[in-house]
């Protein structure tokens, strides 16, 4: 399996270099903020909605004579390595062939994003609060949030699944890794901006908001000024529809794996991956359109998928066909 993920990063890479260029790919997007803080630390109201592990990960390879855009690729690519042993410890080959080569999943551990640091962290706290290790499981949920701010909510899930069986220590343990991620930002927010509630600012700032699930995400793709730009993917210009139809889709996707865990007796998972796709289907403004991204954290849906039709090459070539396409949107116009 981990031949097949170095050699679809590889072509991913490749293809990258080849059509935009290795800078303007990390330099795109989000990886402008993410690289900003690692040079400048948080200078800007925008930056404040990142967390600071990643860009601390860049900095540390920069430290070494390496330009900071290498560094934020070289950074992202070698810690997103660590995401296939913690999914083959949670599932099959099949399962966790699924989700390590899911297009987005691998576009955005290949591109320099967050993802690629939050996710092996939170895959490994899933596999160590499944075998009942629970203050292993709240350091690295911990960790995982310091990457990710949003993945604090998974931490009070395991919390949750540690109190429903009876172990107090580790919804103690659980409760303090879900605490971490704000106790950073207050402390990012007094330290660069004077001020702790600075990353609520910075989130209104990208217009975030929580809404009726699905319905209030509908409206707000279909009646946004962000949806009502020219965007355009080559010759076709993006409608605000057709942003419904692709978040539809990934959520049609996730969603199918959900009833696949309950059957497969995966509770902790199926509570994990619920609880992801609420929460993200539950998003307006900016982050919106953002989702297939932001779905990345319910994995456990995906490999319950793999475990039931066991992928081989055919999905495999058709996962690095449909990420190959995903970078042309995320270079061209605006993908997640």
């Amino acid at each position: 399996m981990l031949l097949a993920i170095l050699a679809s990063k590889a072509l991913l890479l490749a293809a990258a270099h080849y059509a935009w260029g290795l800078e303007a790919l990390a330099y795109r997007w989000d990886g402008i903020h993410f690289i900003r803080v690692a040079s400048h630390g948080y200078a800007s109201l925008e930056d404040a909605a990142f967390a600071p592990l990643y860009p601390l990960l860049i900095r540390l390879l920069a430290s070494r004579g390496l330009p900071y855009w290498e560094a934020a690729l070289l950074a992202g690519n070698l810690a997103s390595l660590a995401l296939a042993p913690a999914l083959c410890a949670l599932y099959t080959r099949h399962g966790a062939l699924a989700a390590a080569l899911f297009p987005t999943l691998l576009l955005y551990t290949t591109a320099p994003y967050s993802a690629s640091v939050a996710l092996p962290l939170a895959a490994g706290g899933l596999a160590l609060a499944s075998w009942g290790m629970w203050g292993w499981a709240s350091l690295l949920m911990g960790l995982a949030g310091l990457a990710r701010y949003q993945l604090a909510l998974l931490s009070l899930v395991l919390a949750l699944a540690a109190a429903v069986r009876r172990s107090r220590r580790g919804a103690v343990y659980m409760l303090a890794a879900a605490l971490a991620p704000g106790a950073a930002a207050a402390l990012i927010g007094l330290h660069y901006y004077g001020d702790p509630l600075i990353y609520l600012r910075a989130e209104a700032l990208w217009g975030a908001g929580l809404g009726v699930p699905f319905y209030s995400q509908v409206e707000w793709l279909l009646h946004s000024w962000f949806t009502g730009q020219a965007w355009a993917l080559g010759p076709i210009a993006l409608k605000p529809w057709m942003w419904v139809a692709r978040n539809l889709g990934f959520y049609a996707a996730y969603t199918a794996g959900l009833p696949l865990l309950y059957r497969q007796g995966r509770i902790l998972e199926l509570a994990w991956s619920a609880a992801v796709v609420l929460f993200v289907a539950s998003l307006t403004g900016v982050p919106a359109a953002s989702a297939p991204r932001l779905l990345l954290p319910a994995f456990p849906a995906i490999a319950a998928l793999g475990e039931r039709w066991r992928p081989g090459l055919g999905y495999a070539g058709a996962s690095l066909a449909l990420a190959l396409f995903f970078l042309a949107w995320h270079m061209n116009s605006f993908l997640a």
